[in-house]
């Protein structure tokens, strides 16, 4: 027999839940109009990098954890933002020679500081995104032993760039949680030329991508 005492019983705190959800995110989507348009976060995550080949062998570059922090000025529906992603990967030269060993293994110190735009699309507590920058990267290389010979290589710095995008979650009106992958390139140029004659001049420049990462993090961001 239906006991409609009980089922009233029953349904209350599944109505309460509802309603005490609604009220959560009714107060999220104010927050969204009331955001100062500044967002901190801080994030890790793991970076998957290829190897590149060298005129003295394949560097074989290590999967490593990777660590990263950026600074958004939201204005005009799109954010201008300011990154810096680290890792370590650990880094050794193969295939030098047939008739010498390898390197021993040595670790990179990697840095990226990037400069760039990116595009968000907020529904309620969920804020896709997406984005593009630009900037530098240095690389900083421990000393190694090479058919017994040690070498401490010098730091160098190349042009880069990042392509991504990710989710974010806000579980508060000014705290989201930020999930992301993005797409780390090296810009490397080795050559120009320059033409010059009757049907014109003409500028060429040569370069390529050595190397690229994919970089998967899980961070936090703070929307004041």
């Amino acid at each position: 027999m239906f006991n409609s005492r009980l089922a009233l019983h029953r349904l209350l705190p599944f109505v309460a839940a509802l309603t005490l959800s609604a009220a959560t995110f009714s107060r999220v989507a104010l927050a969204q109009e009331q955001r100062t348009g500044l967002e901190l976060s801080a994030f890790t995550g793991w970076a998957v990098n290829s190897d590149p080949d060298t005129n003295y062998g394949r560097l074989s570059l290590g999967d490593a954890q990777s660590f990263g922090a950026s600074l958004g000025i939201n204005r005009f529906g799109a954010t201008l933002e300011l990154k810096w992603i680290y890792f370590q990967p650990t880094v050794q030269l193969v295939d030098y020679s047939a008739s010498i060993a390898n390197s021993d293994k040595f670790d990179v110190d990697t840095h990226y500081f990037l400069i760039g735009g990116t595009k968000s699309i907020r529904r309620g507590i969920v804020e896709p995104f997406f984005g593009a920058s630009l900037g530098a990267v240095v690389y900083l290389p421990h000393a190694f032993t090479l058919s017994g010979v040690n070498y401490d290589p010098d730091d160098t710095w190349r042009m880069a760039f990042a392509l991504g995008g990710g989710l974010k979650l806000f579980v508060h009106p000014k705290l989201a949680i930020r999930l992301g992958a993005e797409l780390l390139g090296t810009i490397y140029f080795y050559g120009a030329s320059f033409y010059a004659g009757t049907n014109g001049s003409a500028l060429g420049v040569t370069g390529g991508i050595p190397t690229v990462s994919g970089n998967f993090t899980a961070g936090l961001t703070f929307a004041p």
